[in-house]
């Protein structure tokens, strides 16, 4: 670039082109013009500035006919900021399925942004939760009556590192509550597993959705009852 100018109406760059003349192009097609703040935060959701509108307020037709525009208030900085409402809705019913680091997989996806702009991570996803009082994913499945861990444990008399392995091997099914590993468990009804010495535990398998991928079949050797029986 040689130069900036405002020529011809419009800021223009000036610049040399392969031969050696000296070219020009408005401004607005290059990088040059920084953005402007207003596009960045309407991020398509308001197409005129309300100083433009009105504008165009009082217009006169043809034979000198007039005639006013009820002109809507225009949003303010804060309302340009807010993420959609149909957005918002859709972490809601997301969160019935999945946890944060999928809900933010499944909204890049959609190419869905926050009221920013930003694409979601899940930072944003717990504040707009916490914002708008969603229900944690803890809470929903707690009232669906699947067991914690450790009623998990008392309820099939096991060690909660057995719940686990179990777990990994599909013989419960467990629902993840967070990115932190926590899981909540469904009650295995009137007919649990039980411990059996020398079965391998693939071959006892009820829900393979929950079996760890390449996890190495070993024997594992729950701790015993508090009774002391196999």
């Amino acid at each position: 670039m040689v130069t900036y100018r405002h020529n011809w109406g419009e800021d223009r760059v000036y610049f040399h082109d392969g031969s050696g003349l000296l070219r020009s192009i408005p401004a607005c097609w290059t990088t040059v013009v920084v953005a402007d703040p207003f596009v960045v935060l309407a991020a398509g959701r308001c197409l005129f500035r309300h100083e433009d509108l009105l504008k165009l307020a009082d217009f006169r037709f043809n034979g000198g006919a007039t005639k006013t525009l009820e002109l809507p208030k225009p949003l303010t900085a804060w309302e340009l900021r807010t993420t959609p409402a149909e957005v918002v809705a859709e972490i809601d019913r997301l969160t019935d399925h999945h946890t944060d680091k999928t809900i933010v997989e499944i909204l890049k996806q959609r190419g869905a942004l926050s009221g920013c702009g930003q694409l979601f991570n899940s930072r944003i996803v717990a504040r707009l939760r916490q914002e708008h009082q969603l229900k944690p994913r803890y809470d929903r499945l707690r009232e669906k009556g699947l067991l914690t861990l450790q009623e998990m444990s008392t309820r099939l008399d096991i060690n909660p590192k057995c719940v686990i392995t179990w777990r990994n091997h599909g013989m419960l099914r467990g629902y993840p509550v967070n990115d932190r590993d926590d899981w909540l468990y469904e009650d295995p009804g009137p007919n649990p597993p039980r411990k059996a010495q020398g079965v391998k535990l693939a071959k006892r398998r009820r829900f393979p959705e929950n079996v760890v991928c390449g996890l190495q079949e070993v024997h594992v050797r729950c701790l015993r009852r508090r009774n002391g029986s196999g």
